[in-house]
């Protein structure tokens, strides 16, 4: 058997948990290794001091102390999980009513245009620019003539009164 190997065995050997076989594996490699030799007294020894250690018995105020603090502490983590519950629903709830608001947005920024009919738009100009004074010819005909034309010579038309 390999030092490695025997190491990661010695707290098993030392415990008395390892079969028979391996167990004389051990006690071989032991004798003829002083390495291992030496890590297994440093085992046995910390493993016989440990069993040395007396625990104190608590009183009764002791555990009542350590069962309020676990109490608070287990309220803590109740009340973090809670809000982080809380935090994450309403993040959620924000998250949706934002997705919705741009949809909205957006919808209305791509509506299709519903074209207009030329003869649908009505021009109000005021009176005092149109006077039968300031035009050459009479305002009933010019109304004529003005149903007759597109939009845009509407607008040069009404440019060339101006000026």
């Amino acid at each position: 058997m390999t030092c490695d190997r025997v190491r990661q065995k010695l707290v098993f050997y030392v415990d008395g948990s390892l079969g028979d076989a391996e167990k004389m594996e051990i006690e071989q490699h032991l004798k003829q290794c002083n390495v291992c030799a030496a890590d297994y007294h440093v085992i046995v020894s910390t493993i016989d001091a440990a069993r040395k250690i007396e625990v104190p018995e608590h009183d009764e105020a002791f555990w009542k102390i350590q069962y309020e603090l676990t109490l608070s502490r287990a309220k803590q983590k109740l009340h973090r999980r809670t809000f982080m519950k809380r935090l994450r629903v309403a993040s959620g709830i924000i998250g949706m009513v934002l997705l919705v608001f741009a949809s909205m947005v957006y919808i209305e920024k791509n509506k299709p245009v519903n074209p207009v009919n030329p003869r649908e738009i009505v021009y109000s100009i005021p009176d005092d620019i149109l006077s039968e004074s300031k035009i050459p010819i009479p305002v009933d005909e010019l109304e004529k003539v003005v149903d007759s034309l597109a939009p845009e010579d509407h607008m040069m038309l009404l440019a060339e009164f101006l000026r």
